[in-house]
């Protein structure tokens, strides 16, 4: 859940984590887990996921 937070909040999003865990996700713990997933690669290992079809954006 903080991973996930974190990941809005730096995407702008003004949640607390109260907030947060009134969210739900499309899959449930296992839908949460590939976004979490997801945030880790695009933000340790972005070239990973240039070939995943994923939209990355240069810095």
């Amino acid at each position: 859940m903080r991973i996930l937070g974190a990941g809005l909040r730096g995407g702008g999003n003004r949640l607390r984590d109260e907030d947060l865990a009134e969210m739900t996700v499309e899959g449930g713990i296992a839908g949460a887990a590939a976004v979490v997933r997801d945030l880790l690669v695009v933000t340790f290992a972005p070239d990973q996921m240039a070939g995943a079809g994923a939209v990355t954006a240069d810095p």
